[in-house]
């Protein structure tokens, strides 16, 4: 005579014949023919409890563990449902483990569990350890580390970047752009090897505005922008006057540039209004004569290896990665 099972166990079977696939309506009607026991154990763990082999077959076949070849809804039951794992990684590892159904083989299956539950265990802290002060430590330490260091390098100035506090944040913020991106950057050929080579290819990175070599001014009288250039950041940055006056030409129609003989450039605005005066001049102070946007600072490094490299302020990879002198196959590396 079959065993009456309990309001309790009629619920629970129900529960595991619907985790097995099967449909709510058919899983309600048949709920009280099974044992909760019986959904989640092999073949052989029902004959020997003394169940009839062949109304223990029905049951596997039922979870559509019966037939051999690719994994069943039902292997996937039975095997996390014996796991150690807490339910709620249980459940997660159902829905992820059903997507993938088509892809596994039991033995991918087993491997699979068998590595969530080592990381789990791995995972797993000793009764009263004091995690919140080891998790405090893991953070403060580094961050006090992080806001000690600077990149300074002799003679040429410093790199600032986010380091402390701010930066642990916009990592464990996963941000896709940091607040001060820094790229290092490997040269190849004369330009790793020859300091003076390295230093001109920085002067070819570091963005140069107008205004970064020199003097912008706006004049009423003639409604005019005045441009005296410095010789010797012109120099210093490889730059011709030539190459300036061609970016001046180039900010927008109507506007005319001239030299004059103390070697001054004016522009001039069709639309003499004060308001378009003031709007030409932060036009020029803004226009980019060399270099690459977003790479505010370049400077040059020898490593380890006795070779340069460039330490950048700002980052713009692909454009970095197409000039000359730059290891393409060594990449650069953002920071």
């Amino acid at each position: 005579m079959q065993r009456v099972l309990t309001p309790e166990e009629k619920e629970e079977a129900l529960k595991e014949l619907i985790k097995a696939g099967i449909e709510e309506e058919i899983a309600e009607q048949i709920k009280e023919a099974f044992i909760p026991s019986e959904l989640t154990i092999e073949l052989d763990e029902l004959l020997e409890m003394q169940i009839e082999e062949e109304y223990a077959r029905d049951i596997i076949l039922m979870q559509g563990r019966g037939e051999e070849g690719e994994v069943k809804f039902g292997d996937i039951e039975l095997k996390v449902n014996k796991s150690k794992l807490p339910e709620l990684i249980k459940d997660e590892l159902r829905k992820k483990l059903r997507a993938v159904r088509a892809k596994l083989s039991k033995e991918k299956l087993d491997e699979i569990l068998k590595k969530i539950e080592e990381k789990y265990e791995k995972a797993m802290m000793e009764p009263r350890e004091a995690v919140g002060i080891v998790a405090a430590q893991s953070i403060g330490e580094p961050g006090t580390q992080m806001t000690l260091r600077t990149f300074h390098y002799a003679g040429v100035g410093a790199i600032y970047i986010t380091l402390g506090l701010p930066r642990i944040i916009e990592i464990v913020d996963a941000r896709k752009k940091p607040s001060t991106p820094a790229m290092k950057i490997k040269l190849e050929g004369e330009y790793a090897s020859n300091r003076d080579k390295a230093e001109e290819l920085t002067m070819e990175i570091e963005e140069t505005y107008i205004k970064d070599i020199g003097k912008i001014e706006a004049s009423t009288e003639d409604m005019s922008v005045w441009v005296s250039l410095k010789e010797r950041e012109l120099k210093r940055r490889h730059i011709k006057r030539e190459e300036v006056e061609e970016k001046l030409k180039g900010i927008g129609a109507g506007v005319l540039v001239e030299t004059t003989e103390e070697g001054k450039l004016r522009i001039q605005v069709q639309n003499k209004f004060y308001h378009e005066l003031l709007r030409l001049e932060e036009k020029v102070s803004n226009t980019l004569v060399k270099g690459i946007e977003g790479i505010k600072r370049a400077i040059v490094r020898r490593d380890v290896d006795g070779e340069y490299m460039l330490y950048t302020e700002g980052s713009a990879l692909k454009k970095v990665m197409r000039i000359e002198g730059v290891d393409s196959v060594e990449q650069p590396r953002i920071t």
